[in-house]
């Protein structure tokens, strides 16, 4: 394959999104990001240091930095050093946009040790400003690029941030103190009093903030926390997010107390008394937590009343909230939900799969043997509509309720053949074939019938494993054999033979833990390709590798691509690549490829699979 286009990746032309050329033309979807390179983006950074700062060139160009750096493109240390010095110099542009770009950027760069002074004078300058804005973000990055000595030297200023008039500055300042509680937890202990009046404001996120902090300082100190329960809960915390952690903390007090004499929870009058909150996030927390007790049949049934309220809710996520609490306890109690199985059976229609996924497991969980026949003929219907993940969780159901009613394993064991029978992946198959196999070996009477069924599924069984299941004998060899020859087929093989398909679920992550000096890149000319989709399947057959995040699909009339690659080759060598594809002309392709692997010699291989293919 030959590399005559090494150059062409940096055409000023693939930079340019694809623009439709007339009326006539249908619209494209095109994005301001195709065709960026970090090499030109690099080159584009140096506006940075112009004397009369453009801020809007210089939003762009950040925005294009911080797309390569969340798209896994990797930066050297002097790349990354030269970035971070130049992105310090906007400092100087009063632009609200533009500076918190900036206090992203840093952010993303996380400067050394030997950095942060450089940057520290100008975030400390912006956390002592009038613009509310600029304090609020400061201390955010600040106090994610200090270390503790540097933490010393502004603790006056984030105490004060704490109390401040403007909420967004004194969540800012909280939410900092929840991270710095993990390497600095002496010095944010310290904050103690001005973390118990943000739990007293009146702005929602601070109360709601201030009330996680304050519980992480005394999380170790049992005693210090049912203080803090007992003092929160006469009424002090109007947040809703505030109360929602507050019944978290409740009930785990409830947990680790030990009953009174006379039988009373401590607390559980506050629980109670949260069904009756107008906020719907607030009432179904209490009854969730509630339904997570081991409480008596009389202290369930305000918690399920209020749950079955809501699934009549038109809101869809009070609707799975609450039969998602439900299909929990009927696992444990389910005489308690009987009561809501008409509402159940009504969400059994329901738009949403999730919801009626759960909504048939609870009825299954809770129905009585004379309701089995009609709920496995709305099941039938049912199954159709719902993907093999939702399928597996009804299978499971249905064989706990063929357990608990022995009697009616008929029909279930038919609606379980006719399952077989129907299109499914390996696991869905698995979930039935053992389903079956548990029946007939707890149910006597289910015997025959199961093994007919499974005889005839291992007939025509596409699953190997799942035939060697049924019938423990397939495959073993027997004692007398027979000598034979067979003409077989030329077999041809190809490089993608000697790797294995691996996904890796985080590519970014994966590709920085890889020894950057096993890096191999180069760039290749692909010549005329109808399409960058044809261009990115041709390379991903040849290489036999595993596209990850769903970079295998290419956006319609795209002129520039990214795909991510991962694999095993042979002898275990984990392999890592990156592929920039874009287009050169009318329809010439060029790409780059960048290659990562436990073995160097094996990055080249790669290369070499590319260049001969």
């Amino acid at each position: 394959m030959p590399r005559s286009l090494a150059g062409d990746l940096t055409d000023p032309e693939m930079a340019q999104p694809y623009m439709k050329k007339d009326d006539d033309d249908s619209d494209i979807e095109y994005s301001p990001f195709f065709g960026i390179e970090k090499g030109a983006v690099l080159q584009e950074a140096r506006a940075f240091h112009d004397p009369q700062l453009d801020a809007r060139r210089c939003s762009q160009v950040i925005t294009k930095l911080l797309y390569l750096i969340n798209q896994g493109e990797s930066f050297t240390k002097v790349e990354a050093t030269e970035v971070f010095f130049a992105v310090t110099k906007l400092f100087q542009s009063n632009d609200a946009g533009l500076r918190r770009l900036v206090y992203l950027m840093i952010k993303e760069l996380s400067p050394s040790s030997d950095e942060v002074f450089i940057v520290t004078s100008s975030l400390m300058k912006d956390m002592n400003s009038k613009t509310d804005m600029y304090r609020a973000n400061a201390i955010r990055v600040l106090c994610r690029i200090i270390d503790g000595n540097l933490l010393t030297q502004i603790e006056r200023y984030l105490k004060q941030a704490i109390v401040d008039k403007n909420p967004v500055v004194a969540s800012a300042a909280l939410v900092s103190g929840i991270h710095l509680l993990q390497a600095n937890p002496e010095i944010v202990k310290r904050w103690s009093n001005e973390v118990q009046e943000a739990v007293q404001s009146r702005a929602a996120l601070v109360q709601f903030h201030g009330l996680a902090l304050l519980h992480q300082t005394r999380q170790n100190d049992r005693l210090a926390i049912s203080k803090l329960v007992s003092s929160l809960t006469r009424g002090s915390v109007r947040s809703p997010l505030a109360q929602c952690l507050l019944i978290r903390y409740t009930s785990q007090v409830i947990r680790e107390s030990s009953n009174t004499q006379s039988g009373d929870r401590p607390f559980f009058d506050y629980l109670e008394s949260c069904l009756r909150h107008k906020a719907e996030m607030v009432i179904l927390e209490a009854a969730r937590k509630i339904t997570e007790m081991d409480v008596t049949s009389r202290e369930l049934a305000p918690a399920i009343t209020v749950l079955q309220l809501f699934l009549s809710s038109s809101k869809p996520v009070l609707r799975f909230a609450a039969v998602r609490t439900l299909n929990k306890v009927a696992i444990t109690r389910p005489l308690a939900v009987t009561n809501c199985n008409v509402d159940l059976e009504s969400l059994m229609s329901d738009q949403n799969r999730s919801i009626a996924t759960l909504a048939i497991t609870t009825l299954l969980k809770t129905g009585n043997e004379s309701s089995v026949d009609r709920l496995m003929k709305q099941i039938t219907s049912f199954m159709s509509d719902i993907s093999d993940e939702f399928k597996i969780v009804v299978i499971e159901a249905i064989r706990s309720l063929c357990l608990k009613f022995p009697l009616k394993y008929r029909s279930m064991m038919i609606f379980l053949s006719n399952s077989l029978r129907e299109e499914g992946g390996f696991e869905y198959k698995k979930a039935i074939v053992d389903s079956i196999v548990t029946l007939i070996g707890v149910i006597p009477d289910a015997k025959e019938i199961g093994l007919l069924h499974l005889c005839e599924f291992i007939e025509d069984c596409e699953f190997t494993y799942l035939s060697s299941q049924v019938d423990t004998s397939s495959g073993e060899a027997d004692e007398d054999g027979v000598e034979d020859e067979y003409q077989l087929e030329d077999l041809e093989i190809v490089s993608a033979d000697y790797m294995l398909r691996v996904a890796v679920s985080n590519f970014r992550n994966a590709w920085e833990n890889m020894d950057p000096e096993s890096e191999r890149v180069d760039e290749y000319g692909l010549g005329a390709r109808e399409s960058l989709a044809e261009a990115v399947s041709a390379v991903t057959s040849i290489l036999g590798m595993q596209p990850c995040e769903g970079t295998e699909v290419v956006p319609s009339n795209a002129r520039s691509h990214v795909c991510l690659l991962s694999g095993v080759y042979i002898g275990g060598v984990k392999v890592l690549v990156r592929l920039s594809f874009g287009l050169s002309g009318p329809k010439e392709v060029a790409m780059k490829l960048a290659v990562r692997s436990d073995d160097p010699e094996v990055s080249d291989k790669i290369h070499e699979i590319v260049a001969s293919g």
